[in-house]
């Protein structure tokens, strides 16, 4: 099993940051190795989605529970993992916002779980990574 868990100070609106996260079926336009989602259902609150990316091993279907403008939620609901699953948070920090990032990955092969526990950390921070250049992009607009 890999755990991952990361705190961010970006100096953007808290709106802005929640609504790139929040923007799951744009995540193949800016996160490393990800391919274009289907949307499988999607409400006010929640999103239903399969994805794929070259470091998942597998299509995987997730749902996502957004709590506008604090959190989303995120866990597999099929795919190749014993368990996916993880967390945007994000709270006002008096000159921007602060944005936590979370994620446990227990695939169901032991060698996907092996890699993970190399290079887990690389792919999340990545994850990390192109989300700031994201914001960074949508801010000088």
């Amino acid at each position: 099993m890999y755990r991952f868990k990361k705190i961010e100070h970006l100096d953007i609106p808290l709106t802005v940051a929640y609504q790139i996260a929040s923007d799951i079926e744009k995540y193949h336009e800016f996160i490393h190795g990800m391919k274009p989602v289907d949307v499988l259902s999607k409400g006010d609150d929640f999103i239903t989605v399969a994805l794929s990316s070259r470091t998942l091993g597998g299509k995987v279907q997730m749902t996502a529970q957004f709590e506008k403008n604090m959190s989303i939620h995120f866990k597999q609901d099929k795919g190749p993992f014993n368990e996916l699953s993880g967390y945007w948070n994000f709270n006002n920090n008096g000159e921007g916002v602060s944005v936590i990032f979370s994620m446990v990955m227990n695939h169901k092969s032991f060698i996907v779980n092996k890699v993970l526990q190399v290079l887990g950390s690389r792919l999340c921070n990545q994850v990390i990574k192109d989300f700031k250049k994201r914001v960074e992009e949508i801010v000088e607009r």
